[in-house]
């Protein structure tokens, strides 16, 4: 009954936001598809009964955040309020569509399984997460050192560190996944957890109050956000949930002003440019790369090299060693339509833009059914499986971010932290064998 009910739904829910699909891409508005963007949003969250681990709720809202700031900075800053042509919200309308569709779907031919207490087991011991942990904090203090003795003050220069920059992203990785092991060892947030969590990000502060990268701040609170919701709520309430979601967006320009210690910033809190300093933050990057193309008279779609390229990068490529394929989509968006700017520097990139140059519409359409049939591949995994919980709970902020990114970010974070479980079960066994008395 359950299964034929979660059925109907899904079909009503279909049926309803393709329908409204249909009248938010040919309408000429921008209000309307503003409008109609919004409410086939809040259907498709309703329809995930708001699960906090359930992409179709996570996914969905950071794909609206991303997808509706230029339109909003076009109608309330620049006074124009209808476009004919195809715009990026129309793109982020049938992404939309296209992921939720087939989630659901697939969703509907597995057995729809209740998310069980994965923390009744634990599969690595805590003498390996303790000495693990020590290790993240003595090299995070000696990255901390490295900054101020080569006067290291912006991000661009400290992606231009090469090998020191790879080095921290991925010492990074390794600590939110410790951070996963450590809850599901205790259980609870007691204060030996919260020392440990606190001293980090109090570290991970002054990387971001140095450079400027807000990453080193959001990724671990969102993946910590995350596991505190799998093991002590797991549908958050709207009352919560709207004000949470305010604070999130109003904090990110803000965010960037307090984050660089070189620079005097503040006038974000000027009145005048309050609501536009929102809205033309970084949430706005995605959409306005995607108006860029769309709005590319000259622009031809370049076919499978795109996933060649994304496959080869990810997977075959040594970052030690020359690209055996010398070419990213990324770069060559920048190359295309920012090509003023300084060397190493960007202006992101979407998904939705990834899809669009592989094949245009259609492209768009089948990245967001891979990323869909992805993400749910991921979630089923975590049932009954802490590691996967945890690698599941660390890639949400990846995932997030790769909206405004590339798919091939997803793949290489994934590949890396496959390699940081291999590296941690080596440590376990080799090291640690005698304690593993409560592995499975």
């Amino acid at each position: 009954m359950e299964r034929k009910k979660f059925a109907i739904e899904g079909l009503l829910t279909i049926i309803a936001t393709l329908f409204l699909g249909a009248i938010g891409v040919t309408s000429a508005s921008l209000v309307a598809k503003l409008v109609v963007f919004t409410i086939m949003t809040i259907l498709i969250l309703y329809i995930s009964r708001l699960e906090i681990l359930n992409p179709i709720f996570w996914f969905t809202t950071i794909m609206f955040l991303y997808g509706i700031p230029n339109s909003m900075v076009r109608i309330i800053f620049y006074g124009i309020s209808r476009d004919s042509s195809l715009t990026d919200i129309d793109l982020s309308m049938i992404a939309m569509l296209s992921f939720f569709i087939a989630f659901y779907i697939c969703s509907f031919l597995f057995k729809n399984k209740p998310l069980e207490n994965v923390f009744s087991r634990i599969v690595i011991s805590k003498a390996t997460i303790d000495v693990s942990f020590t290790i993240v904090v003595i090299l995070n203090i000696l990255f901390l050192f490295y900054l101020n003795i080569f006067n290291i003050d912006s991000k661009l220069e400290l992606m231009n560190t090469g090998i020191i920059y790879s080095i921290y992203t991925n010492l990074n990785i390794f600590y939110y996944f410790l951070i996963g092991f450590y809850f599901s060892y205790r259980l609870k947030l007691n204060k030996k957890f919260l020392v440990k969590f606190s001293l980090i990000m109090v570290l991970n502060f002054f990387v971001y109050y140095n450079t400027g990268e807000r990453d080193v701040i959001i990724f671990p609170a969102i993946t910590m956000f995350f596991l505190l919701s799998a093991k002590y709520f797991k549908h958050i309430k709207v009352m919560f949930f709207i004000p949470t979601l305010a604070v999130g967006v109003i904090s990110l320009p803000l965010l960037l002003n307090l984050g660089v210690r070189n620079t005097g910033g503040g006038d974000f809190l000027n009145f005048d440019n309050f609501f536009y300093r929102i809205f033309s933050s970084e949430l706005i990057s995605a959409s306005k790369n995607i108006g860029l193309v769309v709005q590319d008279s000259t622009f031809v779609p370049l076919g499978l090299i795109i996933p060649f390229s994304i496959f080869v990068n990810s997977f075959i490529d040594i970052p030690l060693f020359p690209s055996i394929l010398n070419f990213h989509g990324v770069s060559w968006f920048t190359e295309r339509y920012y090509s003023n700017l300084p060397e190493g520097a960007g202006a992101g990139f979407s998904l939705i833009v990834e899809g669009y140059i592989f094949a245009g519409i259609s492209g768009v359409v089948i990245w967001f059914l891979f990323i869909a049939i992805l993400l749910l591949i991921m979630f089923r995994a975590t049932y009954n499986n802490t590691t996967m919980l945890c690698i599941y709970t660390v890639m949400v902020p990846i995932i997030m971010y790769s909206i405004r990114g590339s798919l091939e970010t997803i793949f290489i974070y994934l590949v890396r932290i496959i390699i940081i479980c291999f590296i941690l079960f080596t440590i376990d066994q080799i090291f640690f064998k005698k304690t593993n008395k409560n592995k499975v």
